[in-house]
């Protein structure tokens, strides 16, 4: 038997016994009366056992509350529009990480002839320079066609530590659901991984 099996139960039973240490009679079965400086020291010595075991609850509730705030589960954020993207920072396996994504909109819900806008930014978090070809916003409309916005820091090396701003407009010329997606392009023809950090864009007939 653990050591913290034995303090529990400890814990329990001084605490039951500064409870029912009045007295009491059933049946034959008779409970004397335990003096009161008694019970109130086996109260304390009863809660002091237990203590540890109350905390650990505590603490263990506390820390799942901050797992699905922090990162574990990854943040939904509502932009215009009521379009819901993934704000946690996330790298690539080329040492690229993007933070601050954010999607703008005119109309809530989206209609046909908006133009949603993406803006991002991209650090090299790795300890050699990246030469990127581009950086652009990725869309794919409800036909599964390309709708890629247009290129921006074509041909820039990105130094170690190094942050870029990029981002892009996409036009929605027809209902349904779009899939829109940071991306980019390194010099040897190397993209983002494939749908990086998607999300919907459900569009309504104008």
């Amino acid at each position: 038997m653990s050591a913290e099996v034995v303090a529990l139960g400890g814990g329990i039973l001084f605490v039951l016994v500064a409870i029912v240490g009045g007295g009491f009679t059933i049946r034959e079965l008779m409970m004397p009366r335990v003096p009161n400086w008694a019970r109130v020291t086996s109260a304390v010595f009863g809660l002091l056992l237990l203590l540890p075991f109350v905390l650990t609850v505590v603490n263990g509730q506390t820390e799942k509350g901050a797992r699905s705030s922090s990162g574990l589960t990854p943040p939904r954020e509502q932009g215009t529009g009521g379009i819901e993207i993934d704000t946690e920072p996330d790298t690539t396996p080329d040492g690229i990480r993007i933070t601050g994504l954010a999607v703008t909109v005119r109309n809530d819900p989206p209609r046909v002839g908006d133009t949603v806008t993406v803006d991002y930014s991209l650090t090299n978090v790795g300890s050699q320079p990246i030469r990127m070809d581009s950086t652009f916003v990725g869309a794919r409309d409800p036909a599964d066609e390309n709708r890629d916005s247009e290129d921006e820091n074509e041909n820039r090396v990105l130094g170690p530590g190094e942050t870029i701003e990029s981002g892009g407009r996409v036009f929605l010329n027809s209902a349904g659901t779009w899939l829109i997606f940071p991306c980019y392009l390194l010099s040897e023809e190397r993209y983002c991984p494939d749908e990086w950090k998607a999300f919907n864009v459900i569009v309504m007939s104008s």
